[in-house]
């Protein structure tokens, strides 16, 4: 009776160890894009912060200092077509950082150091809504009369929202990215501090403005 027990029980463990290896994965996202009648290739953009200044908020959330920029612009391309990864399905060359207050007040230059991904994770609501990431970002910040300096990386959470009334880029404010490489800042920013930045980007493609669905 044991025997035969033992034996049901492991052909029933194995039964449902070959039913859950054989479940389909659920598959990722793939979204179709377009700007204006351009359906295929890619597109080039500018953006622009848009709100009340200062307009970029960034704040290392380990020590509980901000450091706010007036504005700032973006430039990067989009993908455009059919079935595409939501995996770089855009990305960001260069910026520009206007404005930016560091400890004591401090005035600071951001330099973008690499090309940045924009990401597209989550499927896309009916009001225009396609949730992501923005990977891959690196950059310097140095106060202009020296003092502090630091580097930033990582990853953020964003959403673009593509209808024919609003074409932005929000970046969120999600304590993910690392400080490192710091110099000076009064011990008000520390290696391995984590950083948060909030920002809202206004978008204008060159092909017209941009439509994400899926697939």
């Amino acid at each position: 009776m044991f025997r035969r027990s033992t034996l049901l029980l492991t052909v029933a463990a194995g039964a449902s160890a070959v039913a859950l290896s054989a479940a389909p994965a659920i598959a990722a996202p793939t979204y179709t894009v377009k700007a204006g009648t351009q359906t295929t290739g890619t597109t080039a953009y500018t953006a622009a912060t848009t709100g009340a200044s200062p307009q970029v908020a960034f704040s290392d959330t380990t020590s509980g200092l901000n450091v706010s920029c007036t504005s700032s612009t973006a430039k990067g391309s989009i993908k455009l077509g059919k079935s595409l990864a939501g995996a770089g399905l855009g990305s960001i060359t260069s910026s520009t950082w206007t404005g930016c207050l560091g400890p004591l007040n401090l005035a600071m230059t951001v330099t973008q150091t690499a090309t940045w991904n924009v990401n597209a994770t989550g499927t896309t609501t009916t009001a225009g809504v396609t949730a992501g990431t923005i990977s891959g970002i690196a950059a310097t910040v140095a106060a202009n009369q020296g003092g502090c300096s630091f580097n930033v990386a990582g990853t953020v959470k964003s959403a673009l929202t593509t209808t024919p009334t609003k074409q932005t880029l929000a970046v969120k404010p999600t304590a993910t990215l690392a400080i490192s490489n710091v110099v000076g800042c009064f011990g008000q920013i520390n290696n391995g501090d984590k950083a948060s930045i909030k920002a809202t980007y206004k978008i204008t493609a060159a092909a017209g403005k941009i439509a994400i669905s899926n697939p």
